[in-house]
């Protein structure tokens, strides 16, 4: 019987995290629209794709093709025709395996890592403006929210 109650608590949970990630998801997007680029050709622009790349490569130990194919769920050769325009801007550098040829990292370079910080805080700052004309009850809400979640996170991720 418990089980079920868990199971139901659980499915109550995760509907209400997705419908709370859709509401931050569209003020993060009216934001992120703001500041992203829309197909990577832009010279100062990240897409979100590039920029969850390079934010992927930053903390990756092992940057190969196969690893960020899981963790960012996207085909290798669609990630590689993106790493490879990153590369081509100078946000991304290639380096094969010294004992396996064939094994190739993909790191960011300093200015790739500049811009994905550089995108990321200019997000933020829309954000926090689309936060302030948000009614204080709304914000009170929202705020202990992400920071019960928050907490939440950082508890499982120590385990």
């Amino acid at each position: 019987m418990e089980t079920k109650e868990n199971l139901e608590e659980g499915l109550d949970l995760a509907r209400k995290l997705s419908e709370f990630q859709d509401m931050v998801l569209r003020a993060i997007g009216q934001s992120a629209g703001q500041c992203l680029g829309k197909n990577g050709k832009q010279e100062n622009q990240l897409t979100r794709v590039q920029l969850r790349i390079l934010k992927t490569l930053l903390v990756l130990e092992e940057p190969t093709l196969v690893n960020m194919e899981k963790i960012l769920a996207t085909s290798k050769s669609s990630l590689f025709i993106t790493l490879s325009r990153l590369e081509e801007k100078g946000y991304v550098r290639r380096m094969q395996d010294a004992h396996n040829g064939r094994l190739v990292y993909w790191y960011a370079t300093p200015k790739g890592e500049q811009e994905q910080r550089r995108t990321e805080e200019e997000m933020m700052k829309l954000f926090a403006l689309h936060y302030e004309a948000m009614e204080p009850d709304v914000k009170q809400h929202i705020k202990e929210g992400i920071e019960q979640f928050y907490l939440a996170y950082l508890c499982a991720k120590t385990k």
